[in-house]
């Protein structure tokens, strides 16, 4: 990912988002010495404890958009009025954020 998409990304991050999205991405830099990095859940609980497990492709998939956020799969970890699954993985789900 470049450093413009980066950039992009945390345009349009809401707050409550933006300090899991901000490890995540320092963490991602581990994918080039990993094959699976654990990254925080980017739930709007911003005290979430559960992490995911993600390799590089995963990541990439979940970084093609600005407002999608990794969270871990169970529903409790998706907004009921402003997040809408957009992919179910066996660890996680990608969410699309309505207010991002």
């Amino acid at each position: 990912m470049t450093q413009l998409s980066l950039h992009r990304n945390r345009e349009h991050v809401e707050p409550q988002h933006a300090a899991a999205r901000e490890e995540n991405e320092q963490r991602s830099a581990w994918l080039h010495e990993w094959n699976t990095v654990w990254f925080v859940c980017e739930c709007s609980d911003h005290v979430c404890p559960d992490q995911i497990p993600l390799n590089r492709s995963q990541y990439e998939e979940l970084r093609t958009s600005g407002t999608r956020f990794g969270v871990a799969a169970s529903a409790k970890h998706v907004g009921p009025s402003s997040d809408r699954v957009v992919a179910r993985h066996e660890h996680h789900w990608i969410v699309e954020s309505a207010t991002s």
